[in-house]
């Protein structure tokens, strides 16, 4: 049996019409009455067999009830003066139903057909037809469908074809038929294995933007309406993701590698999503939902995860924008990929992944500044660029060549309102955002080799006194300095081999020596120098308290 006779979908035009079309001459009735005329609540049966019960007006058939013609055929919906208009459920004998819009007794607007040997068909219908943009799935596994346009109850325009065997076309189709397959095959839909692309269902896990939406009824038919968007961009966007994924690594045998916060927080940036009134921290609160478990910098996103991301930051950027109440995941997210996406995307900014050659140098202090990162922030919210600056005024690092003036353009690259720098300070920021300034800062702060030679630099001022301070005030502090070891876990720190680092130091760029020298001589060494302040502080602290409990119960 052909898919198409399957999927056939033709029913008794009187079972999807308006009673009006049958005999209404009332036999009996039980119920309700206002002036001799059913009123609320009643059962009625009716000339040829056909019953309903349900809610009257006036003697009319209205708002919600029950139809039933007399071969079993069955509508369970919303009437409006004896006419099946809205919401309803068509049932037939043979097993099929309808569920979805109806006007004047047709399927009109959106809802799911479910035949009798197990097709479904969740979309758009004009007219009693399918019609605009659709999904019919052939097998109750869903493993055979196909999704996207269609035309007078035929598949027309674009669309994505999958088959029992895993082959999957996607392209152009015409009156049923592919009339064109890219290079000459079958394409994988979106990637090669289900645990990197959508897998068979393409199930976005985008949930939490359902209660966002204006029409709640209707989202059946947004989600399937931005899943086709999403198919149709996927090529672009399986590209984007792996250039994204690549930054920072090494070539791999197979060149792929899973995305990671740091790089999609970069890809957002370069896409100018910032730009919109939203921050990479509030983006990544909305987007846990879709995303689940750890937003670490280096936890790995799937591409299904990712695409899920994107459909998120689309409707919190742009839903407002939208004039109609339908189909607003997918034109928000069309705005977002002709908007920002298609037209940044690749074009890397910031510090840290713009040259991969600075990329490595960067990336060996990253964990440190991750933990740093954390010592800092507080659990209620993120780190804002005015707690970077007071850290940076803390561990004693402005001066003549990092200034206050100088550390707010470091931090206004890639902002809308450079010039807005109150705003600015109280922004919360991601670590991508913090680490990008400190690369940025340390290129100010540092010298090169030349400059070296030719002048004191600061920073080896800065390296002496943070050494000497550290040297006096830990005395005695070893125990100490063990311990905060331990509770930080700055494993890194001690791993580094200095002497291997100092020998490779000569044939360095002056980017890759200025970076090596702030957070190896400057900024890692201020970060010991107070962790060491306060864990003096506290046994300071705790040696008051015993003397005390010993002065008082000596005084007892």
């Amino acid at each position: 049996m052909s898919e198409r006779e399957q999927t056939s979908d033709s029913r008794p035009s009187r079972c999807c019409s308006s009673p009006l079309t049958v005999n209404l001459l009332i036999h009996k009735y039980e119920g309700e009455t206002l002036e001799g005329q059913p009123h609320g609540e009643g059962a009625v049966s009716l000339a040829g067999g056909h019953m309903y019960k349900g809610v009257f007006s006036k003697g009319l058939m209205d708002e919600h009830g029950v139809f039933t013609w007399a071969d079993g055929s069955k509508y369970e919906g919303h009437f409006d003066s004896n006419v099946m208009m809205g919401h309803g459920m068509y049932s037939w004998p043979d097993g099929s139903t309808y569920v979805g819009d109806i006007y004047y007794g047709i399927r009109h607007g959106t809802g799911t057909y479910c035949g009798s040997r197990g097709a479904i068909y969740k979309g758009q219908w004009s007219q009693g037809k399918r019609q605009g943009k659709g999904a019919i799935y052939y097998n109750q596994d869903k493993t055979s469908w196909f999704k996207g346009d269609w035309v007078m109850n035929k598949i027309e325009g674009y669309g994505v074809r999958r088959y029992l065997s895993g082959d999957v076309y996607e392209g152009e189709f015409v009156d049923d038929r592919m009339i064109q397959l890219r290079n000459d095959r079958p394409l994988p839909l979106l990637a090669c294995d289900a645990s990197s692309g959508l897998g068979l269902n393409m199930t976005l896990n985008i949930d939490s933007l359902q209660l966002c939406l204006p029409d709640r009824q209707r989202w059946d038919a947004e989600l399937l309406a931005v899943e086709l968007v999403v198919l149709r961009h996927s090529s672009d966007l399986r590209g984007i993701y792996s250039f994204y994924s690549r930054l920072g690594n090494a070539r791999s045998p197979d060149n792929t590698f899973m995305l990671s916060w740091m790089q999609l927080w970069r890809l957002l940036k370069d896409c100018k999503v910032h730009h919109h009134g939203i921050t990479l921290s509030q983006i990544e609160l909305l987007t846990k939902g879709a995303l689940e478990g750890s937003t670490s910098p280096f936890t790995g996103i799937l591409f299904y995860k990712f695409l899920s991301c994107l459909v998120v930051v689309a409707y919190h950027i742009y839903h407002a924008d939208m004039t109609a109440n339908r189909d607003v995941l997918a034109n928000s997210f069309s705005k977002l990929m002709t908007s920002n996406i298609l037209p940044n995307a690749k074009n890397v900014k910031g510090f840290l992944f713009r040259l991969q050659e600075h990329t490595h140098v960067a990336l060996q202090y990253c964990r440190e500044s991750w933990e740093l990162y954390q010592a800092y922030r507080t659990p209620a919210h993120s780190m804002t660029y005015r707690e970077l600056l007071l850290i940076f005024k803390d561990f004693h690092l402005l001066d003549d060549r990092l200034s206050t003036s100088t550390f707010m353009e470091v931090i206004s690259e890639e902002t809308p309102e450079p010039s807005n720098t109150s705003s600015l300070l109280i922004l919360e920021i991601t670590f991508l955002e913090f680490f990008d300034a400190l690369l940025g800062c340390a290129v100010v702060k540092c010298c090169d080799e030349r400059q070296m030679n030719s002048q004191e630099c600061e920073i080896s001022k800065t390296k002496n006194t943070s050494q000497r301070n550290i040297s006096e005030e830990a005395k005695d502090t070893s125990t100490i300095h063990i311990e905060r070891m331990s509770d930080f876990q700055l494993t890194g720190l001690e791993s580094r081999n200095e002497e291997e680092r100092q020998s490779t130091f000569k044939n360095q760029t002056g980017w890759e020596q200025r970076v090596h020298q702030f957070f190896d001589q400057v900024f890692l060494n201020a970060f010991e120098h107070q962790l060491v302040k306060k864990m003096i502080k506290q046994k300071d602290l705790s040696l008051k308290r015993q003397s005390l409990k010993v002065l008082t119960g000596s005084q007892q």
